[in-house]
């Protein structure tokens, strides 16, 4: 009797003690659990206060252009770089404006210079009546040579009618690649345009990045038990 009775003793001593340790320590759980709450409130709190701030102190939202309105734009209004200005983009209106206006320029020059060696290269053939059928349309035997000037050397030059037909196909080249130039100036600019706004939208801010918070986690457990958790922003 004396040993049963000690017996029981000792193990209503040993259930106290461990129901006195667990209180303290799910109590103390519990607490470092809401403490974490709090501090993640607290700084969710304070990146509010300071976007308030920043718009405040701005005076208005930061401007975020839509890609396909600026495309649209630049689509609409060539030689004017409307997606450039509607991207608030000024700095590149003047390499828009230079590509567009470089573009025009040789297509108007190489035009004049085609058309001057096609006159010159119509002056190998008989072409002032057209009813005489025995004569018209073909070579002239009497004219060797035409004289052409050279603007580059600011002097004239007589040519024959092989001379005369490769610069006449040069200059014919030239009107082309004049035209794919323009037609590509157009087609790069409204690609520039989209391509800008979106890189506009993307955000750069330090929010990018991993952050460390506490949580409250309880992984088959039976009390919750405090922990860390990564949390990776993407916006």
């Amino acid at each position: 009797m004396i040993r049963s009775g000690v017996w029981l003793w000792i193990c209503m001593l040993l259930c106290g003690l461990r129901l006195y340790g667990q209180v303290p320590a799910a109590d103390s759980i519990a607490r470092k659990a809401a403490d974490g709450l709090e501090a993640v409130k607290t700084d969710t709190t304070l990146a509010v206060q300071v976007d308030s701030l920043i718009r405040k102190s701005s005076g208005k939202p930061k401007f975020y252009p839509n890609p396909k309105r600026a495309l649209r734009w630049s689509l609409l209004t060539p030689g004017l770089g409307g997606g450039q200005i509607y991207n608030r983009d000024y700095w590149k209106l003047p390499f828009v404006y230079a590509a567009y206006g470089a573009s025009v320029y040789f297509i108007f020059l190489n035009i004049d210079r085609y058309g001057t060696m096609v006159d010159h290269y119509k002056s190998f053939y008989f072409l002032s009546d057209p009813s005489d059928k025995n004569t018209y349309g073909k070579l002239n035997p009497d004219v060797k040579t035409v004289q052409v000037y050279i603007k580059s050397q600011n002097r004239y030059a007589d040519l024959d009618i092989n001379q005369v037909k490769r610069f006449k196909d040069t200059y014919r080249r030239w009107r082309d690649w004049s035209f794919f130039a323009l037609a590509a100036t157009y087609s790069l600019a409204a690609i520039e345009a989209n391509v800008a706004a979106h890189l506009k939208t993307f955000d750069l801010s330090d929010d990018l990045s991993m952050r460390v918070q506490p949580s409250f986690v309880q992984p088959q457990l039976a009390t919750p038990a405090p922990g860390i958790r990564l949390v990776l922003l993407l916006k």
